[in-house]
């Protein structure tokens, strides 16, 4: 974030001269990472502070040397998505403070089960149906869900194994299904199981 009208740095200032500044705010958004502003703290020379507040804007009179300093955090977007066969609940797709731990849990259609989870999620819970993910960083997941029967896919085109349009019927392959790699490349990741490939 810049503030305006003054940016950061030093600014001269006549003594009793009243000071407003202020910040958009979120800022600096890029690759599913943003800045949000957390307010405002005045402080002396002493580096007591005199002042204070959540807001976006800053005014005060100068009535010596003093320090304005802009609270940031980090905000990270998590985007959740569902292969077929079941669905996904999260309290939002959306924006999350650094830190915050994200409940999302995959349900499957009747009939079928949940696979695992692919995308931005740690290795050592991906077979978790119910995640626990703390937001540290952008996020893309999708829960992979599987017929109970046992089905024939057909790869085609380029992507990760993972990719559940490029399969036919659409949806990643399970443990028990079989796969035939019709055309294109595909690109495994992580670690699978099925019944055959061809």
């Amino acid at each position: 974030g810049r503030p305006v009208p003054n940016g950061y740095g030093s600014s001269i200032m006549a003594t009793n001269a009243l000071f407003t500044n202020s910040v958009t705010t979120p800022a600096d958004e890029t690759n599913g990472g943003r800045h949000a502003g957390l307010g405002w703290s005045l402080a002396d020379t002493s580096g007591a502070i005199v002042a204070s507040d959540s807001t976006t804007q800053a005014e005060f009179l100068v009535t010596n040397s003093m320090t304005l300093t802009w609270r940031w955090t980090n905000e990270y977007y998590l985007n959740v998505g569902a292969g077929p066969y079941g669905t996904v609940s999260v309290e939002k797709t959306g924006w999350y403070t650094n830190g915050t731990v994200v409940t999302a849990t995959a349900t499957p259609a009747s009939d079928c089960y949940f696979l695992e989870w692919n995308g931005d999620v740690p290795a050592d819970i991906r077979s978790n149906a119910t995640l626990l993910l703390t937001m540290t960083q952008p996020r893309t997941i999708e829960a992979a869900f599987c017929s109970n029967g046992v089905e024939f896919k057909t790869w085609s085109g380029n992507g990760n194994w993972t990719s559940a349009t490029n399969w036919s019927p659409a949806g990643m392959p399970g443990p028990e299904d079989d796969a035939l790699i019709r055309t294109g490349t595909v690109v495994l990741s992580t670690g699978e199981g099925i019944s055959s490939l061809t």
